[in-house]
């Protein structure tokens, strides 16, 4: 009888560091996960931010200052020019 009593308490001690362990390897389960998912996350953001970056560089109209013609330079008037403006 006392040996089944020791028996029946070495095995219930057994179940619960078992159920310890196991509840400790399920949180960690949990938490890898949901770094994953963050990691995952953030990855995606980081590659959404780089890709409007290069798209709005790609957008910008350069302009070279030998494609900008001066036009009718001819026709302008220096009567109305006093000497000592500014120009």
């Amino acid at each position: 009888m006392r040996e089944d009593i020791k028996m029946a308490k070495k095995e219930l001690k057994e179940i619960k560091e078992y159920s310890l362990a196991k509840e400790l390897l399920d949180d960690n389960k949990k938490t890898n996960k949901r770094m994953f998912y963050i990691i995952i996350v953030i990855l995606i953001m980081w590659f959404i931010t780089i890709g409007y970056l290069i798209y709005t560089i790609r957008s910008i109209d350069y302009i070279d200052e030998d494609s900008i013609e001066i036009e009718n330079v001819s026709q302008i008037d220096s009567s109305h020019i006093k000497i000592g403006d500014d120009v």
